[in-house]
């Protein structure tokens, strides 16, 4: 898995939670969305929380070895009807291309 999102109805009592109680750290807000990553992730960031009127649980990403498997993925998805969509590199603030499944 490369990363989830929540659809938070309030972003500063969702920040309160994940950041001190849970220990996420926070890496940028951006708009209404806040990326945290875990103590010992490599990655930039593993979680979004997004403002939205409701809450909900957004979407994952998937992360593969080569754009070649990421395309495999997306066709196996396609094909099992699993609403899925293309993601391009830099549409997520330091995050190379990804299937989000929605």
């Amino acid at each position: 898995m490369g990363f989830s999102e929540l659809y938070v109805t309030d972003l500063k009592a969702s920040r309160k939670f994940y950041v001190e109680t849970l220990g996420f750290i926070e890496v940028k807000q951006v708009g209404n969305s806040l990326f945290l990553r875990g103590i010992e992730e490599f990655d930039e960031f593993s979680f979004i929380l997004t403002e939205k009127p409701s809450a909900a649980y957004g979407c994952f990403g998937l992360r593969v070895s080569s754009k070649e498997y990421l395309t495999e993925l997306k066709e196996w998805h396609d094909q099992m009807g699993i609403p899925n969509e293309y993601v391009a590199e830099g549409f997520y603030p330091g995050l190379g291309s990804c299937l989000k499944v929605v």
